[in-house]
């Protein structure tokens, strides 16, 4: 019975959460073997989240 505004920040239904979803990241995968990218691993993918969470990330946590 209540009547209900919804405001989008952003020019498409959706907003910035329609643009955030899906993403994943990972290391030596074949993708990046097919790249010639062989010098990644989850040790340096977990120091880059720390790195881009400005080191506010938990390192404790389980890299899978």
């Amino acid at each position: 019975g209540k009547n209900v505004i919804v405001l989008e920040k952003m020019p498409i239904v959706g907003g910035n959460t329609l643009r955030a979803e899906g993403g994943m990241n990972a290391a030596g995968t074949l993708q990046q073997l097919e790249h010639g990218i062989t010098n990644d691993s989850a040790q340096i993918m977990s120091l880059d989240a720390q790195k881009s969470g400005h080191y506010l990330n938990n390192p404790e946590l389980p890299l899978t």
